[in-house]
């Protein structure tokens, strides 16, 4: 956990090592996401569209991708790791994993079909998953877009100036859709160009660029106690109003659909924002009432947040070819959540462990 010092009865932050409240959150996300992706995958339409479907698609969204990509920058202010070719070669390595991963989904999900001989008629869908954008293609670019940053030295006011404006060109880039697959595998990465894409660069990058600047304030802060006290009462007064305006003027969120939640606006970027740190300061002073074995599994997962990420796809695309999509009752999807996610933690430690015994 992270090295404080003691003076005049106040925590300061010294050293560059891992924050409680940060795992916590980044492990949090994990289980978010792997609970909104068995539901939307597995459960019948009648439980999605039910009051727990509807808890669980909120959690799968706010205190999830978001949550996960400012972390992603947040991390990077603690990283001993200021190399940019590093960073570079990780996020291409991510970007990759990213087509690996539809490859696997692909091959497991279609294999009945590809036995059958029915693959033929389904061509088009099969080649739309393989030419899928998600989180993990947006994470290699975040990943090399920050290791830029973080090599050219820049302070937070340009960072942030140069994200608002970045993002601000989403309200322009909207208006040019496409429908071929293959110019909207390529667009789609960028901005919301074509259906099979989500989490485009230039307004997804919104959530590393802020966690990277909160990493830099946090990291310098003189006292984490006052720190989040000062982050919990600002970002509260801003969600709190950018939440009434949302309700008084009736702005998209962009929480009604997967669709307009891949691709919110910049308004949505401050609101989910605000949000991010309010949950975050939350976290800061409610970790340590975790039971032990809450603590130390989230910070594990949070350790394997890749892996587990991996892994959970491949499980859920092999009950897919099981069961068929949207087969599933409540008190299955229960069990199965438990399992995968018990499932994905074992297997991403053994393989974590399987990597450190051939590295040494």
């Amino acid at each position: 956990m992270n090295k404080e010092y003691q003076v005049n009865n106040e925590e300061l932050l010294r050293l560059p090592k891992r924050q409680l409240e940060l795992d916590i959150a980044k492990g949090i996300a994990i289980m978010c996401m792997i609970a909104v992706h068995i539901q939307s995958s597995l459960s019948v339409n009648a439980i999605i569209h039910s009051n727990a479907g509807g808890i669980i698609e909120l959690l799968g969204t706010l205190p999830a991708a978001p949550v996960f990509m400012f972390l992603l920058g947040t991390g990077a202010v603690y990283s001993r790791n200021n190399s940019l070719k590093k960073s570079i070669d990780r996020g291409l390595r991510i970007f990759a994993l990213g087509y690996v991963l539809n490859i696997l989904r692909t091959v497991i999900i279609y294999f009945p079909s590809l036995l059958s001989g029915e693959w033929v008629n389904q061509t088009g869908f099969i080649i739309k998953s393989l030419l899928t954008i998600d989180i993990l293609q947006f994470a290699g670019l975040a990943i090399i877009c920050v290791g830029l940053v973080k090599k050219s030295g820049i302070g937070i006011y340009p960072i942030l100036t140069l994200t608002v404006l970045l993002a601000s060109t989403n309200y322009i880039m909207l208006s040019f859709q496409t429908k071929n697959d293959y110019i909207g595998a390529v667009t789609g990465l960028f901005w919301g160009s074509w259906e099979w894409a989500s989490f485009p660069l230039i307004t997804w990058i919104f959530y590393p660029m802020t966690g990277y600047c909160f990493g830099i304030l946090l990291k310098n802060a003189q006292s984490k106690k006052i720190f989040y006290k000062k982050s919990l009462l600002l970002s509260s007064t801003v969600f709190m109003l950018l939440a009434f305006l949302t309700f008084i003027f009736k702005i998209d969120t962009g929480l009604m659909s997967e669709v307009s939640y891949a691709h919110h606006t910049l308004y949505n970027n401050f609101l989910y924002t605000s949000f991010i740190i309010v949950w975050i300061s939350i976290l800061f002073y409610t970790s340590k009432a975790f039971p032990k074995v809450v603590t130390d599994t989230l910070v594990q997962w949070s350790k394997n947040v890749n892996s587990m990420y991996i892994i959970h796809w491949v499980l859920i695309a092999l009950l897919i070819a099981v069961f068929g999509m949207n087969n599933l009752g409540l008190l299955t999807t229960i069990i199965l959540f438990l399992i995968i996610c018990a499932a994905s933690d074992f297997l991403a430690k053994y393989y974590k462990k399987r990597k450190e015994n051939l590295v040494n």
